[in-house]
Formats: C-alpha cells, sequence, structure tokens
C-alpha cells in the first residue's frame, strides 16, 4: 500500500511537470505558477481562497509614503498547523525535524495533495510550490530541493548570490514582485531555504514602501523618507547585480553575522526594469509592540499582516493607525 501510495505521487507529480513545463515554455513561468496554482486550488491542497481577507488603508503625511496599510487575514492564523498530519505514516521517516519544504516529507504530510514545479535549469535547484495560505492569489513559496539553510550565515559570497537568484527569477515575472525574509526577519523556516513569489496587486496600487523610492538619497536614510532603512536600486538585472554586489559585500563585512535583512525584487507590468530593495535587519528585532507576528518582508513595504481576533479588534477600534504603524515599523529598523 505505501509503496502504491508514493508510485502515485510521483506519477501524478511527473504529469504536472510535464505540463507545467510546456507552459512555461510557451507562455513564461507566470504562466506555469497560475497553472500550478488552479491545480493545487482543485485538488483542495490551498486551504485559503483569500474570500475573508480584509483590507484596510490609513492615510497620512509623516512620511514620503501617503498610506499605510493592514491586511486582516484570518486564515494565516492557522498556517504552523500546516495541512496534514503531524506524524508520517507506517515506513516512512521525517527528514530533517519534518521540514514543510523537503519533498520527501510533502508528500505524506500533505496526504498527496501538494505538488510542485521544478524550475529548468541553470535554476533547477529551485522548486515552486504553493502556499495553502497565501497572503494574496497565486502566492508561491520558491524552495531550494536541497535542506538549505535560510541564513547566509556569514558568507558574502552567499548574501550575493542569494539576491541574484531572487532577480534571476523575478526578471522572468513581468508584474509580479519576489521577496526573502532573513533568519530573525520574518523567516517562518529558518531551516529551509527559500524565496516568496506573487503577482503585484492590482486594485491597491503601489506599496508605501514604492512611494518612497523617488525621495531616496544617495546616503541611503533620512527619518523624512520612511520609517525603516532600505537600500533601493533600480535597473536591468545584470546592472543590478553588478551594483549590489559591491555594496553588499562592504556591508557583509561590517556585519558579517550580526544581522539579516529583508530582500525585495519588484518588476514591473512592462518587464523593462527591475526595482531591489535591501531592508537591513537585526535578527533580535522581529517583532514590533503592538503585532502579534513578525515584520517580514511585506510588513517592511508598508502592508501589515493581522490575522487574530484581538487585533481586528483594535483595527476597527481604532487602535491602529497610520502613526502607530510606522512606530511598529521603526522599531524593528537598524541603519544600513
Amino acid at each position: 500500500m505505501l509503496a502504491s501510495l508514493l508510485a502515485s505521487w510521483e506519477r501524478r507529480q511527473t504529469e504536472l511537470q510535464q505540463q507545467l513545463a510546456a507552459d512555461h515554455r510557451d507562455h513564461g513561468l507566470g504562466a506555469a505558477l497560475r497553472a500550478l496554482n488552479q491545480q493545487q486550488l482543485d485538488m483542495g491542497f490551498i486551504r485559503d481562497t483569500l474570500q475573508t481577507v480584509r483590507h484596510f488603508r490609513f492615510p497620512g503625511d509623516r512620511f514620503a509614503a501617503d498610506h499605510f496599510r493592514v491586511q486582516f487575514n484570518p486564515a494565516r492564523a492557522r498556517r504552523f498547523g500546516g495541512v496534514g498530519p503531524a506524524l508520517p505514516p507506517p515506513g516512512i521517516d521525517p527528514v530533517h525535524g519534518g521540514c514543510f519544504l523537503c519533498q520527501e516529507n510533502i508528500r505524506w504530510q500533505s496526504g498527496g495533495l501538494e505538488l510542485g514545479y521544478r524550475l529548468p535549469d541553470p535554476l533547477g535547484h529551485l522548486k515552486a510550490w504553493m502556499n495553502p495560505f497565501p497572503l494574496a492569489p497565486n502566492h508561491v513559496i520558491l524552495a531550494s530541493r536541497d535542506h538549505d539553510e535560510q541564513h547566509w550565515h556569514g558568507d558574502a559570497d552567499r548574501l550575493c548570490s542569494l539576491v541574484a537568484e531572487l532577480i534571476e527569477v523575478v526578471a522572468k515575472l513581468p508584474g509580479w514582485m519576489g521577496f526573502y525574509n532573513g533568519v530573525g526577519a520574518g523567516a517562518s523556516i529558518p531551516g529551509h531555504l527559500h524565496h516568496h513569489l506573487m503577482p503585484r496587486p492590482d486594485v491597491q496600487g503601489p506599496f508605501p514602501l514604492e512611494q518612497s523610492f523617488d525621495a531616496f538619497g544617495r546616503e541611503g536614510w533620512t527619518e523624512s523618507v520612511y520609517p525603516m532603512a532600505f537600500l533601493h536600486w533600480r535597473g536591468t538585472p545584470i546592472d543590478l547585480k553588478s551594483r549590489m554586489s559591491d555594496w553588499l559585500r562592504a556591508w557583509h563585512g561590517r556585519v558579517e553575522r550580526e544581522a539579516t535583512a529583508n530582500i525585495i525584487v519588484l518588476n514591473r507590468p512592462d518587464g523593462e526594469s527591475l526595482d531591489l530593495v535591501f531592508v537591513p535587519r537585526h535578527p533580535s528585532r522581529s517583532r514590533a509592540e503592538g503585532l502579534n507576528g513578525v515584520v517580514g518582508a511585506l510588513e517592511a513595504m508598508g502592508e501589515i499582516i493581522c490575522s487574530s481576533p484581538e487585533e481586528l479588534e483594535r483595527i476597527e477600534s481604532g487602535r491602529i493607525n497610520y502613526e502607530e504603524i510606522a512606530e511598529m515599523l521603526s522599531q524593528v529598523s537598524i541603519a544600513p
């Protein structure tokens, strides 16, 4: 029975891989990822269709961002419970402590429902899985096929490689964005290297952080621009990888293991240029006062994620506003 179940999963994964590879070849990576999302919705692996999500917008003028916003997403409170059994069936041993992003565990943890898409070479070391509790439609987790750790652990070459990898992927996705949460900066699975990908939202317009790009000066940071320190580059993938490398190596030489980061890459719908944002973080400042969850890349962009009834009550009673969100972000910021 066990051998039959594993063989069934492998067969379905192979068939889907072939289908998505054809979509990718004919229509681009975005088409393949959307097809994967639809398949996982149809199979019942994605547990939240985002029908209960509510969005709140808080205008203000203290910073270059004219607003901050909140996404109330109650299903996110269930994400750490996973989508399947905590223990494998008899005859299967969990690998790497039952890591949710290791394929060997995914087969039994999801009851055979979760399937992914391995990117073609030279990005074949990465595999796309759908987030069962998404932050937005088509929320992809792009994970390493090997069980590599999330952090760069004092290795400047690895840090630059992580950023270059994210640039390469997002460059293939016009109208999408990708982000990496460092350990202590929003990473929910610190033991396994992964990025997040999703189409940029159409309805709400540019993120608050994006509104600060034009006010971003050579020195990098002033309190009048944004409540978190960040570095911003705009250009082609080749240009960005060249420009960020020297800066990141110099930054890494100063901080070594003492810092982490959120790394964000935004691709415009026309695909003509990318925005690369580097948000340095202290690994012990992952949470802000008044926020139940951690501050990750989406929060750094100005969209706070809330999921508890207590947080909703604070929003609806007016205890969360523009100034409160700015204060939350400033609490976890460090200078570059």
